[in-house]
């Protein structure tokens, strides 16, 4: 059955307000998780998507050859900043990971269980969560070795595990999240608790 204009013309207007609803959204959160790793102390460092590719940079490669998901990156997201100070291990040196989730359901653990292969279909696939983890990394003693080559060898901390885990040699970790609501309305109780695992 075709569109009548007027379905059309509303479907556009849905489509330009969840852009502006989107930029509205990252406008505040970007900067709420900088304010969260400045006052542990952390630096940026990367971003990048978790679940999808960046938008290609090619001028003369068409988007279509790839997920349409990819040209919404931040959807769901790993933004990761540093306290170290680039030379050898201390017991100081941080590496906090923030993951981003407008919709878990993206996420490979998700889609696997739901049996989906290839793109994922954004109107019948079902709604996620939306939330925030935390992945607070620490070395367990100093070393010679600078933090970074710690971290290239570590693995994630388990989920829902609230104590320190050993993910690496000399590296352990631990893994917090809150729904992206809690982040929106109030980080206070959020740093409360991170600084109590990056002090």
């Amino acid at each position: 059955m075709a569109l009548s204009v007027t379905d059309a013309t509303e479907i556009v207007e849905q489509l330009q307000n969840a852009h502006r609803i989107s930029v509205a959204f990252y406008r505040r959160i970007l900067p709420t998780l900088d304010q969260i790793a400045a006052t542990l102390g952390c630096t940026f460092d990367e971003w990048m998507p978790l679940h999808t590719a960046m938008p290609s940079k090619r001028k003369n490669s068409p988007p279509s050859d790839t997920w349409a998901w990819d040209y919404v990156p931040l959807f769901a997201s790993n933004h990761i900043y540093l306290r170290t100070d680039g030379g050898p291990v201390s017991l100081s040196d941080v590496g906090l990971c923030l993951c981003l989730y407008v919709d878990d359901a993206i996420a490979f653990y998700e889609l696997k269980q739901q049996g989906a292969a290839g793109q994922p279909d954004p109107i019948s696939l079902p709604m996620g969560s939306a939330l925030l983890m935390a992945y607070i990394y620490r070395p367990i003693k100093p070393s010679e070795l600078s933090f970074d080559e710690l971290w290239a060898e570590a693995g994630d901390p388990e989920i829902g595990n609230d104590q320190w885990q050993e993910v690496a040699d000399n590296l352990q970790a631990i893994c917090f999240q809150w729904p992206l609501a809690e982040v929106i309305q109030d980080i206070e109780p959020i740093i409360s608790e991170l600084k109590k695992y990056t002090c």
